[in-house]
């Protein structure tokens, strides 16, 4: 199936990284803040960026929004290095990181050809963080960022998903807990 809708793939996501990119660049970018945003990046000089995008301005948007909701301080990072997320992770402002992209449990996409394997962070001391949500497809086996960096009462608010995830999967996921702060804030 994906290779018939490979055509129209060609041209969508370009346009789409193209469009997220634009949009990216209204808010704080490469600075720390209390939640920070690593989005996983595309080598478009390599065949998978052509035909498996990580992620589209929707979901991005939805994101957005919660953090408006919780009137909190962000910042993206679109094109973050390993040695970017080390330093993110040992910041102590930082109080929460989203990984948005390609991933699953243990590791996280930060391009198309480099790969952050969670348990490079399991020393909770130097990289504990309140909350960390691994925006991404995730599986049942081993041991995720959560459990390496989230004190255990945390995790539970964490957005994690121990399986397959999509489009609609994320924008429902948000749209739910920005609803849920509507409801607290209007009681």
């Amino acid at each position: 199936m994906q290779l018939l809708l490979s055509p129209i793939s060609m041209i969508f996501y370009p346009i789409q990284n193209y469009i997220i990119k634009k949009y990216v660049k209204n808010f704080k970018q490469n600075t720390p803040a209390e939640a920070v945003i690593i989005l996983g990046q595309s080598d478009w000089f390599r065949f998978e960026a052509w035909i498996k995008l990580n992620f589209m301005k929707g979901e991005i948007k939805s994101l957005v929004k919660y953090l408006n909701a919780k009137n909190q301080d962000f910042s993206f990072y679109p094109r973050a290095s390993f040695k970017d997320v080390q330093e993110i992770m040992s910041n102590k402002r930082i109080k929460e990181v989203y990984f948005f992209g390609h991933g699953d449990s243990h590791v996280f996409q930060l391009n198309t050809d480099q790969f952050l394997y969670y348990c490079e962070f399991n020393n909770r001391e130097k990289y504990g963080k309140d909350f960390v949500h691994q925006v991404h497809c995730g599986d049942p086996y081993g041991k995720r960022l959560i459990d390496y960096v989230v004190s255990e009462e945390n995790r539970v608010k964490c957005f994690f998903f121990n399986e397959p995830i999509d489009y609609f999967d994320i924008r429902k996921e948000f749209k739910k807990r920005t609803k849920s702060l509507k409801i607290v804030k209007s009681v």
